[in-house]
């Protein structure tokens, strides 16, 4: 829609319009009756056209001022008795929105003096303008007109409207980023909501919109069930639920949504803090792969710890006897209910790097106020255990790394215990809290995905040195980092899979190298590290 953006003035806009919308629809007729800037007639098509200049339309002040003139010229209509249009398109140079004139028509009864000239009719009409602006029913979606901007969708609403059958869009994982910027842009605004709850919000009002509703009294207020009273801007949030439905989904569809959430988070947030989605195939190989080393059985056999969860991606699709969630957002676990992610488990709000964090060799288990009284029993009764996770990636010296990502308690015990430059690196300083905890729980494991240089790494000389007392090594593979979602394939993920037990050969470690393609994993060598 270049030939819009780079408009001048109103007529500039209106030609632009005009010319693309007969290219979308070949045979239709646009003319200008009653002085209007035109009707659009097409089989069932038949549409009032107004076109402006600047004028900002997700304001419902300004969009009730051109809709005033809207109104206008169907009292002309009206009052010649001619067909009326079924719909009303209007368009500026950055907005537009297309809204069925049944919204509007109740309007014409109006007791006001109807010989005005439409383009001045607003300025005569401030209370029309006010009950229009604070009409619930008269919200239509203004879409942003971009340089990649696609009228001809625009023009297939104009078909559903004019035929009665207007469909709502579903929110798919397809189109849900794009939705959600929409949605975070415009409807929640500047809130006061961090950008992770900010996307929590938003899934569970789709999932759950009976208990995540507008405030029947207070105007532009949400009743969030995890988040309370929420600032919005009503008028753009039911306009945006009149364009994308908020029901009619199977419980696959609201079960898939939840899943993709950590692409809805800023991805500046999410790579400076080094966090990363796992993609369900490789998941689903390292339940395998843990079960090669600790029986088919283990997610009944042992009690497993995700201290990363975020969203359940390690664990959501399978049940677990014994299972706790940690994470260090609320909100995750807030949504992760209302979509019935893992019920059977204990989920908490825990900073594994910060919280119950005592002194060097402290009785910080029994101390831990965060921490479930039931995972503290599993610890101190020597319960076999797994801790399975996909921690934070980030390094201080070359991830981009937001700034005091890395300043943790664990990072200060590991540098005045001596382990090294390693002990900057998020991911290291999980593990090293999994090595403290195995000195409560000889029969804690470990399962993780991680960068491999932990393995090599000069800078993990000291760590390996002490981690390798403790955990021996199983089992593990390899893939490219491009496999997790908005990364790269500059470096590579590593899932290993530490029994206890001391790992003799501390210089050679052999991993599947895979690779995921259209009909599934393939592995394609064995990597020798």
């Amino acid at each position: 829609m270049k030939f819009i953006k780079t408009a001048l003035n109103e007529k500039d806009v209106e030609n632009g319009y005009r010319q693309e919308i007969l290219k979308i629809l070949p045979g239709a007729t646009i003319t200008s009756p009653h002085g209007g800037d035109g009707l659009l007639v097409h089989t069932t098509i038949r549409s009032l056209l107004e076109f402006k200049y600047k004028l900002e339309l997700k304001k419902k002040l300004p969009q009730a001022n051109v809709l005033i003139q809207c109104l206008f010229y169907l009292k002309k209509y009206e009052q010649s008795g001619e067909l009326m249009p079924t719909t009303i398109f209007v368009g500026d140079n950055n907005e537009c929105f297309v809204i069925e004139t049944s919204r509007v028509i109740k309007y014409l009864d109006t007791p006001i003096d109807w010989t005005i000239a439409p383009s001045e009719a607003y300025k005569y009409n401030v209370k029309l303008a006010t009950d229009i602006a604070n009409d619930d029913t008269v919200n239509p979606f203004v879409h942003d007109v971009t340089d990649k901007f696609d009228l001809s969708k625009i023009v297939e609403d104009i078909k559903d409207m004019s035929k009665g059958a207007r469909n709502r869009v579903k929110i798919t994982e397809r189109n849900i980023v794009g939705v959600y910027d929409y949605f975070d842009t415009h409807v929640l605004g500047k809130c006061e909501l961090s950008v992770n709850e900010k996307a929590n919000l938003f899934i569970q009002i789709v999932i759950n919109p009976g208990e995540n509703y507008l405030h029947p009294k207070k105007k532009n207020v949400l009743v969030g069930k995890s988040f309370g009273e929420v600032k919005v801007n009503r008028s753009l949030f039911l306009s945006f639920f009149s364009q994308f439905s908020d029901s009619d989904y199977s419980p696959k569809e609201k079960g898939a949504l939840p899943g993709v959430i950590d692409r809805l988070i800023e991805d500046v947030t999410r790579r400076k803090n080094g966090e990363f989605f796992t993609t369900k195939p490789f998941v689903d190989l390292a339940h395998d792969y843990i079960g090669n080393a600790f029986g088919a059985d283990w997610r009944e056999k042992y009690v497993v710890w995700e201290n990363s969860w975020g969203l359940g991606n390690l664990t959501k699709d399978y049940r677990f006897k014994e299972l706790y969630c940690s994470t260090l957002n609320q909100s995750d676990i807030d949504t992760a209910n209302q979509a019935g992610y893992n019920p059977e488990a204990t989920k908490f709000q825990y900073d594994f790097l910060n919280d119950g964090v005592g002194d060097l060799f402290g009785m910080e288990i029994e101390a831990d106020e965060k921490m479930p009284q039931g995972l503290k029993d599993a610890i101190l009764q020597q319960k076999d255990m797994i801790i399975f996770m996909n921690p934070p990636y980030a390094r201080p010296d070359g991830d981009n790394v937001m700034k005091g990502a890395s300043d943790t308690k664990i990072n200060q015990e590991m540098r005045e215990a001596k382990w090294g430059a390693c002990s900057a690196n998020l991911y290291a300083q999980f593990l090293y809290r999994c090595w403290k905890i195995q000195r409560y729980n000889q029969n804690v494991r470990i399962a993780a995905f991680t960068k491999p240089l932990f393995l090599t790494g000069s800078s993990y000389k000291k760590f390996r040195d002490k981690f390798f007392d403790n955990f021996k090594y199983e089992n593990g593979f390899i893939f490219q980092a491009s496999h997790f979602s908005g990364t790269s394939d500059k470096w590579g993920v590593s899932f290993t899979v530490w029994d206890t037990g001391i790992t003799a050969a501390r210089n050679m470690f052999l991993l599947s190298a895979l690779e995921l393609t259209p009909s599934g994993i393939k592995a394609t060598m064995e990597k020798l590290i």
